[in-house]
């Protein structure tokens, strides 16, 4: 991820130091703390709430109708990038119709595939110089277009902010198909929306999101670390500048720790203490300690009302062309772990008022 030098001011790549430690301070202060993650709840809302009004047109046209599905990662990524530009913009910055959506999506999606693609590079060295599998080449197009799109929404902030003046608004500039129970029913009804208030009594869907990282981790190997001094570590010498890489795909399907790791069972944590906020070094989808996911308070809360809500407002069948008992569910190889083969799913909207 040195394209573009992007490491220089990600809070997950930076080198560990002044720039580093000050930007996660900001981060957590102003946008992750308990405090201002409830105070966006609504925008999380009303994000959740332009999704699952995309997918409803969707689901009214008429190839959906002939059983034809939808990409739905596709809409949870505009979701998503609408999110972050909320929160950090007081903006939404994409719509399924918008060809700068389509442009970014691709970029992102891009950049997810080559940066899990091993390259001939870091096994020889000495062929750095020839790229000779064009991935830097494609990394630098996909993440020069991703960041001047990112620019351009920032710059248009900033503009909207000189003619405006200051106003209220305080931003950060200044999956499943099935459902195992009928939790959500008896715990939200059929009347309202799904809230944020309501997770705490949703035991299985605590479970699911859970089990779904621990099988399908959203990175197959946690962000590189490079050993800052020589050490050793269980009897091995590491030594200084030593690149280590933590391979939590394999530790989220241990023999040795899960039962039946291979099988997809939420139940196995109710329950259980056990969880993914880097206590417990059996799951660290996200890492652990200092250098784990900052964004994590953040991602849990969006992760649980998302998939909620998909699921209380829209009742879901596959794809007509897809047999149910022979889907795919390989792992794409790439910086983040997507299905090999894309979820194409038919939504249909039940009736909710609230």
């Amino acid at each position: 991820m040195r394209s573009q030098d992007y490491y220089k001011g990600s809070i997950a790549l930076a080198p560990y130091g002044a720039y580093w430690w000050g930007s996660r301070q900001l981060l957590m202060v102003d946008m992750l703390v308990a405090r201002r993650l409830n105070e966006t709840a609504p925008i999380r809302r009303k994000c959740v709430d332009d999704m699952l009004t995309w997918i409803g047109e969707a689901a009214s046209t008429d190839k959906v109708r002939l059983g034809e599905g939808v990409h739905l990662a596709r809409f949870v990524f505009l979701m998503t990038f609408n999110l972050l530009g909320n929160l950090m913009l007081s903006r939404d910055l994409l719509d399924p119709d918008s060809k700068v959506g389509s442009e970014l999506f691709e970029a992102m999606s891009g950049l997810m595939e080559w940066s899990g693609h091993v390259t001939i590079a870091d096994l020889f060295p000495w062929l750095r110089w020839l790229g000779p599998q064009g991935l830097r080449r494609k990394m630098d197009r996909d993440m020069g277009k991703a960041m001047r799109i990112a620019s351009d929404f920032v710059r248009e902030r900033i503009e909207e902010k000189k003619i405006r003046g200051d106003d209220d608004r305080r931003d950060f500039l200044d999956v499943l198909l099935e459902f195992k129970g009928n939790e959500l029913s008896w715990v939200v009804g059929s009347n309202r929306k799904v809230q944020e208030t309501d997770i705490d009594q949703l035991p299985y869907l605590q479970a699911v999101v859970k089990e779904t990282p621990r099988l399908h981790p959203p990175l197959p190997f946690l962000v590189p670390r490079r050993a800052t001094a020589s050490t050793v570590f269980m009897g091995y010498d590491i030594p200084e500048n030593t690149q280590v890489f933590v391979n939590t795909w394999a530790i989220g399907r241990d023999l040795d720790v899960w039962e039946d790791p291979m099988a997809f069972k939420p139940e196995r944590f109710i329950g259980s203490k056990l969880d993914y906020k880097g206590q417990h070094y059996e799951f660290i989808p996200s890492g652990a300690g200092r250098r784990m996911c900052a964004a994590m308070p953040l991602a849990h809360r969006v992760l649980h009302l998302a998939l909620s809500s998909l699921l209380h407002e829209f009742n879901w069948e596959f794809d007509g062309r897809i047999d149910a008992k022979t889907i795919d569910m390989g792992d794409g190889v790439r910086m983040t772990m997507r299905k090999y083969v894309p979820l194409l799913v038919v939504p249909k909207r039940r009736a909710i008022s609230g």
